[in-house]
């Protein structure tokens, strides 16, 4: 399903600034693309460039897309290099900046969450990201991420997810690949879109299936007690009827 999109939109006219977990994934799906590294030792061919650093700006060559795919600012200083650097680099051009679904409001148990509702702008990064959307980039908006060396189960033996209610909204690194050049191909200057799967299962029901699978010790249980906080829905609706093919099917998990 995904072939139509290998051609073009995926090549070398494509950057991906920086090359973390999604990034990563990405250029080993389109080794074609090229990408940037922090790293000035980077033992493959990443290009060095680092937001904060501008003489490290004239590395990039000219490129039609770029995927941003690092925080636009957790400071003020980086706000304003976020913001200089897109006037000196993306203006002009399909520019996707990453996000986080936690970007938005959230003010009641369950809410649907969809692009039209409120965001966090007290929050710098997210203000900064409203700024650039402005100025023409698609901001899209992650849950939380899974795949191959990043497994929610962890989370739960970890401990950093307790209450058996609780929903997280996930979506697995090749559905954000797949789905990131759709949105490079169909891209739309100025717009926000959501990446989800769509599965709002409890952490419960996650923990029956994990345990089914024999993923999880049979003996795994949660804390007595935990502290309970509002689910909320990330709705891929826009995602779905605007830009997927029909009938494309999100990985679950587990899988």
């Amino acid at each position: 399903m995904a072939q139509r999109n290998e051609i073009g939109i995926a090549m070398s006219q494509t950057i991906v600034l920086g090359k973390g977990y999604v990034g990563k994934f990405y250029c080993e799906k389109f080794p074609n693309v090229l990408a940037t590294s922090r790293n000035k030792n980077s033992q493959d061919d990443a290009i060095y460039f680092d937001l904060t650093n501008k003489d490290s700006w004239k590395n990039l060559p000219f490129c039609e897309n770029i995927i941003w795919t690092f925080s636009a600012a957790e400071s003020e200083i980086e706000s304003q290099y976020a913001k200089e650097f897109f006037s000196y680099y993306c203006l002009n051009k399909k520019v996707l900046i990453l996000s986080t679904t936690s970007a938005y409001i959230h003010a009641y148990d369950d809410e649907v969450i969809d692009e039209n509702s409120p965001l966090d702008n007290s929050r710098l990064r997210i203000k900064t990201e409203e700024e650039l959307r402005l100025q023409g980039a698609c901001i899209v908006h992650l849950a939380g991420i899974f795949g191959p060396n990043r497994l929610p189960k962890n989370w739960f033996i970890q401990g950093r997810v307790q209450d058996p209610d609780g929903i997280i909204n996930l979506i697995h690194v090749d559905d954000i690949v797949y789905c990131l050049n759709i949105i490079l191909e169909q891209f739309k200057a100025k717009s926000r879109i959501n990446i989800c799967n769509g599965f709002y299962k409890k952490n419960s029901e996650v923990i029956k299936e994990l345990k089914e699978k024999k993923e999880i010790d049979l003996n795994f249980s949660f804390p007595v007690t935990c502290i309970k906080k509002m689910n909320k829905k990330i709705s891929n609706k826009k995602l779905q009827n605007e830009l997927l093919p029909k009938g494309y099917q999100f990985k679950s998990y587990p899988e």
